[in-house]
């Protein structure tokens, strides 16, 4: 017949689970004979479990800090956020756009970004596909810079200068 054996079954407990097994084994064990020839003594495991629920404990109280000062962090960070927004602004305003005060006071220089676009090309790469219904075609084309929209227009056959008609 196969023997009994220990389970230990300590793998994956928590640190707090691992305390919690390690007083229940003790407070079971505390008087029973043949515990007291073991290499660990039961006190040892005792002042074992202590230290790490301690230190357990001393990560928890950091942990809590840590997170109050990540809160106090965030607050410092959107208050500075704001005063140097607000600095920015109103160096901006008073610069009225001379780029050498912009640059006297720390701040780089955003240079304009809209340039005149000038007269609207053509647009390119025009392709006429099937649709999905009846009477119907999709068109495509490549985007011209500075368009805010497109005009399409159709006219029947025969084509004329007064046949055009704007679609909508």
């Amino acid at each position: 017949m196969a023997k009994a054996r220990v389970k230990l079954n300590l793998q994956g407990l928590t640190d707090q689970e691992l305390v919690q097994r390690t007083r229940t084994v003790v407070t079971q064990s505390t008087g029973v004979p043949v515990a007291a020839g073991s290499p660990v003594p039961l006190a040892e495991l005792t002042t074992r479990a202590d230290k790490l629920e301690a230190k357990q404990g001393e990560i928890d109280t950091h942990n809590q800090q840590g997170l109050v000062l990540t809160s106090q962090l965030a607050t410092l960070r959107t208050s500075l956020f704001d005063g140097l927004s607000g600095f920015g602004g109103y160096i901006d305003i008073v610069a009225a756009g001379d780029e050498t005060v912009i640059r006297s006071t720390g701040w780089d220089v955003r240079l304009p970004t809209t340039t005149p676009v000038g007269a609207l090309g053509q647009v390119q790469n025009l392709s006429v596909t099937v649709g999905d219904h009846d009477g119907e075609i999709d068109l495509d084309w490549d985007n011209v810079r500075g368009a805010k929209g497109y005009l399409m227009q159709q006219s029947p056959d025969p084509v004329t200068p007064t046949s055009w008609v704007s679609l909508n």
